[in-house]
């Protein structure tokens, strides 16, 4: 197989990697290691690679934060995509690889409730309950997260690889943010008496408590491949996995 570029996803997942960080490290941090020196040996051109908005890390109020802003981040899981980032920025400078790395935020779309993310509960959050079932979510009703709806980050991911070239080595690839709370509203507004009750895990709280402010500037993705989310609000969000979820039904 002697493929023109690859699309490289895998990844242990930000609760996952709280859990167990030398697996975490082995395949976010070599994994990626790996995808990108088997590109060089074998002379695939272009790889495109997932961060996450998880590397942008503010627990104060801040303007958005486009792929400029410093990275600090405190969370193994955004340690490894840090990492990941800079193996893609070498490989491009020290061997010519097309590395470009797009950075979602949470990604929100039925089915993702049983993951090892602690962002999964803004799927959850909206899923549980328009199915009839009770939630009980793991972050505090303050806690936020950016998040993008599934299919907007497949485009994305899409309009990234193939854009014949890009000036850049890193996009943003957000759509909105929204607080647990929030979410929990919108829900209660289509499903009145909706069970949701909020019970703060200590490792999801810290994790997404991190990310408690930040908001992604989408706008560099925009201008150089044009990205264009198409659910950009949080109700946007929740009518379009209101929709999806009920059309699974019917199927």
């Amino acid at each position: 197989v002697r493929p023109d570029g690859v699309v490289h996803l895998a990844a242990i997942l930000s609760g996952q990697c709280e859990v167990d960080p030398a697996l975490a490290f082995s395949i976010n941090v070599a994994g990626t290691f790996n995808v990108l020196e088997s590109a060089r040996r074998v002379g695939v051109s272009k790889v495109v690679v997932t961060s996450s908005a998880a590397v942008l890390e503010a627990t104060f109020p801040t303007p958005p934060l486009d792929e400029a802003a410093p990275l600090a981040p405190l969370g193994v899981y955004g340690m490894t995509k840090t990492i990941g980032e800079e193996w893609c920025k070498f490989y491009h400078r020290r061997f010519g690889i097309d590395a470009r790395v797009a950075r979602p935020g949470a990604v929100v779309g039925p089915g993702r409730v049983a993951t090892g993310a602690a962002s999964s509960w803004t799927t959850a959050l909206i899923e549980q309950p328009l199915l009839g079932r009770p939630y009980v979510c793991p972050v505090a009703e303050d806690d936020s997260s950016t998040l993008v709806y599934h299919t907007d980050l497949v485009d994305g991911l899409f309009r990234l690889y193939r854009a014949e070239s890009v000036p850049s080595r890193v996009y943003n690839l957000g759509a909105c943010s929204a607080s647990a709370g929030e979410l929990a509203r919108l829900v209660r507004e289509r499903v009145p008496g909706a069970s949701i009750e909020f019970r703060p895990d200590p490792i999801a709280g810290y994790v997404v408590g991190l990310w408690r402010y930040v908001v992604q500037d989408n706008r560099r993705a925009m201008h150089d491949f044009g990205y264009q989310p198409r659910f950009t609000s949080a109700a946007a969000l929740v009518d379009a996995c209101a929709a999806e979820i009920a059309e699974l039904a019917i199927r």
